[in-house]
């Protein structure tokens, strides 16, 4: 979708058409989207996934819970198509039950999904980063969960 529109576009678009930008880059996250809305016009779309990294952390945890829980967990089956891509078709139930409880783990210790950026890494390979990161503390997972989401818009804009 960035490919095929200009950055001017994107200042002059109209909201659903710029949160739908949004939402390619970040997932439905509104309380993102509603305020790089406020912040047009940008330079570039770098200009504005750096823009967006300072909204989060200029959020209050309330919003950045909001804009984590966009996401969809590792392994889930009700994937946005770029996560579908992203998270590659490794099936094997195996992977996907262990991935389940982990998640599951996950979600009852931070109240959040876990987010990585899985940067072409199979399901299987995330089980391991999944369970060193069970070890940390709820804010240290917020920081690194939000980082990823930054992480993985760069890897859209790129594609």
């Amino acid at each position: 979708i960035c490919g095929l529109m200009h950055i001017d576009k994107v200042n002059t678009a109209k909201d659903q058409e710029f949160n739908a930008l949004v939402d390619f880059l970040f997932e439905p996250a509104p309380p993102l989207a509603r305020r790089l809305l406020d912040r047009r016009p940008f330079k570039s779309f770098e200009h504005l996934i750096d823009v967006a990294e300072e909204e989060i952390n200029a959020m209050s945890i309330e919003d950045k819970l909001v804009v984590i829980g966009a996401h969809p967990q590792i392994g889930a089956s009700n994937l946005s198509a770029q996560s579908r891509v992203e998270q590659g078709l490794e099936q094997d139930p195996q992977v996907l039950e262990r991935l389940r409880i982990l998640n599951k783990q996950y979600l009852d210790k931070f109240g959040f999904i876990f987010v990585e950026f899985v940067n072409g890494r199979s399901k299987s390979e995330m089980i391991p980063v999944i369970e060193a990161r069970l070890l940390n503390t709820k804010a240290q997972e917020l920081e690194t969960g939000l980082k990823a989401m930054i992480l993985i818009a760069r890897d859209r804009l790129r594609k």
